[in-house]
């Protein structure tokens, strides 16, 4: 007994002047780059009171010094670097206690990706698996560093991310280079939509830049989970719910979310909806409203509460999920409404996600191993979420083509997205005409298409899009 006594007075004495770094600081890590407008990286960590803690080593030109608050909380704002691959090491140390010391750092665009099942669903289920994973090898890739977060809940923040199960085997919590997701399988386990859409915008846009990928999802857990408490606070009208274990109001936030909230990010991918379109609402409760003002406040809080600026959050509009040909009276699947509340997404005149967008899935449902809600073609999921962050996240817009020096060898001719409906007028001749939001319609046109207007009648609608 006075052993045991002895050890635990040992580790506090040790423990009262030692800094303490969240576990996503580790080897291999990425750090957001200051390229293309991306926002400053930050560090933060714990200390005793008032305790002077010193941030310094090979991967940065200045050594810092910062005086942890009060309650023992500090954080530092790192100089803007450039995108460098293996940089060095930074070290960080309190005035006593070990030194942090993290290794093969690189700056570059760090995304963050959640949502549920779908998000989560393995690489080794998607379309050409094998071939999807072999890209990896490619000189341009080699900088991909992948990071994810055990499966775990919470009633209330936290510093780091605890036990809990790990998705990709026993590699949660650490940094895991390109090299060695390939050799080892673990990029077969990991997300094939966070993977082939931060891959896709590689291709597209920023070619051999180091890109950090940190997952973060749960399957079959309701947006409520999500969503930190000043979410529910802009929805009023929509009281957080009583969930028990994962589904409760935003516990998962708190566990896997919260702990890189100082992480600084280039951009959110977000796979979520299914669900909430299988949740029995309270009786006057609409759907499309309900998820939208979640949705929107969901984005809108994790951007005030990382303090980093209103980095993008793009989302993926969820597809089918019932089989073809089942009946209409049978496909009442909460989906559709969910969608449009997703499509409230979209930039417009009084949105509080002004920087922000999704991905259209309409027109690729499927069944995988997983069944019909998981479909099987995220490749052309990613691709589209791909080309909605390279227009949001890096501001190209337009027509995109990729044939500078240096970028990879893909070939790039394309548009960040199809026509957005904006309105529809009906015209004194009775024609009607239809506007689509800026940037969005380039060369549409209507071909063969009969029985389309609005009295039943079926003469061919092709003269109304003349001109493309």
């Amino acid at each position: 007994m006075r052993a045991a006594l002895n050890v635990a007075l040992l580790y506090a004495i040790v423990a009262e002047g030692a800094v303490q770094m969240p576990n996503w600081f580790g080897d291999n890590m990425i750090l957001q780059t200051n390229d293309e407008y991306g926002a400053r990286g930050f560090l933060n960590g714990k200390a005793s009171p008032n305790e002077v803690v010193t941030i310094g080593g090979t991967a940065t030109n200045t050594v810092y010094q910062v005086t942890a608050s009060d309650s023992g909380d500090w954080e530092v704002m790192l100089d803007p670097h450039t995108s460098y691959s293996n940089l060095g090491n930074l070290t960080v140390q309190g005035e006593t206690g070990p030194v942090y010391k993290a290794e093969n750092v690189s700056y570059g665009d760090v995304f963050f990706c959640s949502g549920q099942s779908n998000m989560q669903f393995p690489l080794s289920l998607a379309f050409n698996a094998t071939e999807e994973a072999a890209t990896l090898q490619s000189p341009y890739f080699r900088g991909f560093r992948f990071f994810t977060s055990p499966t775990t809940y919470s009633n209330t923040p936290q510093f780091n991310f605890n036990n809990g199960t790990c998705q990709v085997g026993n590699d949660c919590t650490r940094w895991v280079t390109a090299e060695e997701a390939y050799s080892t399988g673990y990029i077969l386990k990991f997300s094939a939509v966070c993977f082939m859409t931060v891959r896709d915008i590689a291709r597209f846009h920023t070619g051999s830049r180091p890109m950090g990928l940190v997952l973060s999802t749960w399957g079959g857990t309701r947006i409520e989970a999500w969503t930190p408490p000043s979410g529910f606070a802009a929805c009023p009208s929509m009281p957080p719910p009583s969930g028990e274990n994962q589904q409760g109001a935003s516990v998962l936030y708190n566990a896997m979310v919260a702990p890189v909230n100082k992480m600084t990010v280039r951009a959110a991918i977000w796979y979520q909806g299914e669900a909430n379109a299988d949740e029995t609402l309270p009786n006057g409760y609409d759907r499309q409203a309900y998820y939208s003002c979640l949705l929107q406040a969901m984005a809108a809080s994790w951007r005030d509460l990382k303090g980093t600026g209103d980095f993008p959050f793009i989302a993926m509009q969820l597809p089918p999920s019932v089989p073809a040909g089942t009946p209409l009276s049978k496909q009442n699947t909460g989906r559709p409404e969910i969608r449009l509340a997703e499509a409230d997404l979209v930039p417009r005149p009084g949105s509080i996600t002004d920087i922000s967008g999704i991905a259209v899935g309409i027109d690729l449902g499927g069944s995988s191993a997983w069944g019909v809600d998981h479909p099987p073609n995220k490749n052309e999921m990613s691709r589209r979420l791909a080309l909605q962050a390279v227009h949001i996240a890096y501001a190209v817009q337009g027509r995109m083509t990729n044939d500078k020096a240096g970028t990879p060898p893909f070939a790039v001719d394309t548009y960040f997205s199809g026509p957005v409906f904006e309105a529809a007028t009906l015209n004194t001749d009775n024609s009607v005409a239809v506007s689509f939001m800026n940037g969005t319609g380039f060369g549409m046109s209507l071909r063969d298409v009969e029985g389309m207007n609005i009295n039943g009648s079926s003469d061919s609608c092709t003269k109304c899009c003349a001109g493309g």
